[in-house]
């Protein structure tokens, strides 16, 4: 034992000064310095094992009260910053078919991102994902990576043994190591954090579904009622044309019968009930529906496109609307159905909505070019935004409708130039019976 006296020297404690007896690989046990002062500190050297406890549960209680994604990932990026040597995390999710990256958090920094995707085209994150542990690269946000000394920590997401993306963390440290109370705590915060960014997910894409259904029923019912308005229209033809063979009857004996009545007033009275008749000629031919026109066959897309303006234009007429034909002659046949183009033309129209005001035009135009028939559609006025869940369903319409023609949609819209719809008809299509 030494006696120390009142002097102004610094000593060690006599803890670290004492020889400890040690196992060794003989199984005698040999005198041993420990010098516990030399031991490295961590982040959380400091820190009681109480206090790591109460803030994993504080975490835990306001994740648990977030709201939203970006809320959480908040909380999480406040959590991180605490441990001093970890800043930005980042969360980055894999697409369904493992073609692409994106961040979780949509005012992610640009540059990150750019670094994130570009390691990910490299193949680096599927190295690591095989890997199945973390790893530390070289980073610089200005493309020189001798100007910023920080790396980027890369951690693969997995859910349920699926793949589902990276955690990235800027850091000075060159290697990380897992058993460390550092990466312990991540992997404890991060697992705390993905579960509630996976409900909030999850719910978000539940409410659009829900969404997307109360639509579609809606647009189902008024869908039905035009169905049953449709076979009322249809039966209705025949009642209309006897009266109306009845009315050039009776024109015919009003002129046999009284002379003094001029011609003009009864050819008049013909050519009204013709005008009637034709008008539901067009209606009959356009509405008429059998087993062999739903079957897929060649389709002459100008013709069905020449009867729908037919039946269009007296209402198109009535509002000041000027509907014109751009249709290239002799264009090859497409396989399809009659009934199911004139529903894509319908649903081109109800997309657009055309008579909510008066005056406007409309070019509706083919062209045949490599192996496709494009069909463009051209509205001066441009898609209302007021019913934009409307609006979704009936792109997504003419999108499935596309998609049985192994075909392409899209929509241009601007409110000073007015809305474009392209529909791309491939010729070479996979034989179906």
């Amino acid at each position: 034992m030494r006696v120390l006296k009142h002097i102004a020297a610094e000593h060690s404690l006599f803890s670290n000064s004492v020889e400890q007896l040690t196992k060794g690989v003989d199984n005698k046990y040999h005198l041993k310095l420990v010098k516990m002062n030399n031991s490295k500190k961590n982040a959380y050297a400091d820190i009681s094992l109480d206090k790591i406890f109460h803030d994993l549960f504080t975490y835990t209680l306001k994740i648990q009260s977030a709201s939203s994604v970006n809320q959480v990932l908040g909380y999480f990026d406040e959590e991180i910053i605490k441990m001093k040597i970890f800043s930005e995390p980042e969360i980055f999710l894999i697409s369904p078919d493992s073609s692409d990256c994106f961040p979780l958090n949509l005012g992610c920094n640009s540059q990150r991102s750019s670094f994130v995707k570009n390691i990910f085209s490299e193949g680096i994150i599927d190295w690591i994902k095989d890997q199945k542990s973390p790893k530390i690269i070289r980073y610089s946000s200005n493309g020189n990576h001798n100007a910023n000394p920080l790396n980027c920590l890369i951690i693969p997401l997995f859910n349920t043994d699926k793949f589902w993306g990276v955690l990235s963390l800027l850091t000075p440290l060159k290697n990380i190591i897992e058993e460390s109370i550092e990466y312990k705590s991540i992997i404890t915060l991060l697992g705390i954090t993905l579960n509630k960014v996976q409900y909030e997910l999850q719910r978000n894409e539940l409410n659009k579904t829900y969404s997307d259904l109360q639509t579609m029923q809606s647009k189902l019912s008024n869908d039905f009622k035009l169905a049953a308005l449709g076979e009322l229209s249809y039966r209705s033809i025949e009642e209309i044309a006897s009266p109306l063979q009845v009315i050039l009857s009776y024109a015919e004996i009003l002129s046999n019968e009284n002379p003094e009545i001029e011609e003009s007033v009864i050819e008049t009275i013909k050519k009204q009930v013709m005008n009637i008749r034709d008008i539901l000629n067009r209606l009959s031919k356009f509405t008429e529906v059998d087993n062999r026109t739903a079957a897929i066959q060649s389709c002459a897309l100008n013709n069905v496109i020449k009867e729908f303006k037919n039946l269009i234009d007296p209402t198109l007429n009535g509002d000041g609307y000027e509907c014109i034909l751009d249709l290239e002659e002799n264009i090859p046949p497409i396989l399809s159905n009659n009934n199911m183009l004139k529903q894509l033309l319908i649903n081109s129209f109800s997309l657009i909505n055309p008579l909510n005001k008066k005056g406007g035009g409309i070019i509706i135009s083919t062209r045949y070019a490599s192996e496709t028939i494009i069909l463009s559609i051209l509205f001066t006025d441009h898609i209302d935004k007021v019913n934009e869940s409307e609006r979704e369903i009936g792109i997504k319409l003419l999108k499935n409708i596309m998609a049985k023609h192994e075909g392409s949609f899209s929509l241009n819209t601007n409110v000073d130039i007015g809305s474009n719809l392209t529909f791309n008809f491939p010729l070479k299509r996979k034989i179906r019976k």
